[in-house]
């Protein structure tokens, strides 16, 4: 219901915590033991202004080209944090990773897409790739975005909020 209310709407850091709380929980249900959820978020986080949901599409990532095919042992850990006047929103996954030609691809592929590119020919990608134009579009180039990811190892998906431009509610 909160994906469908809000999707094209401003939401607030805190709103979007408690949605993927809630996400998470169902996803729970789902995996039981075979994926762990950690949620590494303190309690004086600033409570900005945001694209809403933002983190949601980068933990459905991670589950299903991550850990969706993992029979035991599953991490998802999603944490926010302050670090040098730059808040952090982070999704990490141990799951299958991604090839480097295919992270590369995935990376150019999102900077053409706000830089007036008619979509990928390859529709891989489509979450991201809408979570990137809106953060660019709510926050300019300012915000950071950034895809780590190794084949077997995992993927790091992290978006950096210079201080500067948080508009705390």
């Amino acid at each position: 219901r909160y994906t469908l209310d809000k999707s094209q709407h401003v939401s607030t850091l805190k709103e979007e915590i408690q949605s993927i709380e809630n996400y998470i929980y169902i996803q729970q249900k789902r995996f039981g033991n075979r994926v762990k959820f950690v949620m590494d978020i303190p309690e004086e986080i600033p409570n900005i202004a945001m694209p809403a949901v933002i983190i949601q599409p980068l933990i459905e990532n991670a589950i299903s080209h991550g850990v969706a095919n993992m029979t035991s042992e599953g991490e998802i850990v999603v944490s926010a944090f302050v670090h040098e006047e730059m808040l952090q929103i982070r999704v990490e996954d141990n799951g299958a990773g991604i090839k480097a030609e295919k992270l590369e691809e995935l990376l150019i592929n999102l900077h053409r897409a706000t830089e007036g590119f008619a979509p990928s020919v390859i529709r891989s990608g489509i979450g991201l790739e809408n979570v990137y134009k809106r953060l660019k579009i709510f926050y300019g180039e300012k915000a950071e975005f950034v895809m780590e990811s190794e084949e077997n190892c995992g993927t790091v998906i992290a978006i950096g909020i210079p201080k500067e431009i948080w508009n705390e509610r």
